[in-house]
Parts: C-alpha cells; sequence; structure tokens
C-alpha cells in the first residue's frame, strides 16, 4: 500500500496477523503540513471573498464619481451658455456686452476640463465594473482558483490516513 501524499508514519494502529475489513485505518502520516496548507488556503480565500466586496464598493464609488462629474459638467455647461447667450443677445440689439469676451471663454475652458473629467471618470467606472463582474461560472476567477486549491488541499489532508483497499491481513 503505498500512500498519495508523501510524510513520516506517526501511527500503525492494526495489530499483525489479525484480520481487517475494507476502509480499516492502517496507518497515520503526519497531518500537520497538510493542515497548515488548508489553513493557508482557507485564509486566501476568506482575504478574496473579500476583496469582492472591496471591488464592489470601488465600483459604487466609481459610479458616484461620474454622476457628480456630470452635475459639475452641468453647472459649467449652464454657466458658459448664460454668458454666451447674454453677449449674443446684446450682439444682437446692439448693446455692449455685458460679460467680458474673455470671462465667456474662461467659462467655456471650465465646461470643456468638466466633459473631459466626466470622460476620464466613466473610464474608471468602466474599470471598476470590468474588475467587480470579471466571473468564472458566476464566481470571481481568484475565488473560484482558491475554492479549487482549497478542495485539494483538503483532499491532501485527508490522505494522510492511509486505510486498507480490501478486507485481508498485515
Amino acid at each position: 500500500v503505498i500512500p498519495s501524499v508523501k510524510g513520516p508514519v506517526v501511527d500503525v494502529p492494526v495489530t499483525p496477523n489479525v484480520p481487517l475489513k475494507k476502509g480499516d485505518v492502517l496507518f497515520h502520516l503526519d497531518p500537520r503540513p497538510y493542515q497548515y496548507a488548508v489553513d493557508a488556503k482557507r485564509a486566501a480565500l476568506a482575504e478574496a471573498e473579500q476583496n469582492v466586496l472591496q471591488l464592489k464598493s470601488a465600483l459604487d464609488a466609481a459610479n458616484s464619481v461620474v454622476d457628480e462629474a456630470r452635475a459639475s459638467r452641468d453647472r459649467a455647461k449652464q454657466s458658459f451658455d448664460r454668458a454666451n447667450d447674454a453677449n449674443e443677445n446684446a450682439r444682437s440689439v446692439g448693446r455692449p456686452l455685458p460679460i467680458a469676451e474673455l470671462e465667456v471663454e474662461n467659462r467655456r475652458g471650465v465646461y470643456l476640463a468638466a466633459e473631459a473629467a466626466v470622460s476620464t471618470a466613466q473610464a474608471r467606472a468602466s474599470q471598476a465594473r470590468l474588475a467587480y463582474e470579471s466571473q468564472l461560472d458566476g464566481v470571481n476567477p481568484t475565488v473560484a482558483r482558491l475554492r479549487a486549491e482549497l478542495d485539494n488541499a483538503e483532499y491532501e489532508l485527508g490522505e494522510t490516513t492511509v486505510r486498507a483497499p480490501a478486507d485481508g491481513y498485515v
């Protein structure tokens, strides 16, 4: 009988020439290294699941920044439009301009900068959405990988107890 995992034998709870049934314990390997691996994988999985929640929060924050940038852009556009319309109306009736041309251009610049800020915020929100929504069979890929690694580590831990493959004697 060859165990599927390596390690020193720490216990042999069988008696020579006493009948054994299939599944009876033949010997135990030192389970500590395998238990440590299981514990490490559980911790990593918990951390990865927490990271998914953080990705969701980052997405929510990014969407809020988009909303804020849009509101700022809309205010800047209204300010530019009011100033520009006031000057256009004054020009059309031959009156002096109520707002300096430089001020109108400054408001236009603020509006264009705000428009660019909206684009930047939308790009960041898109990145956050992709990071959060990245899934493999409905699960975050890192979480899925760590679950598989944990399953393997638990399997190997279970293999530190070697059982009789059939009825017989030792």
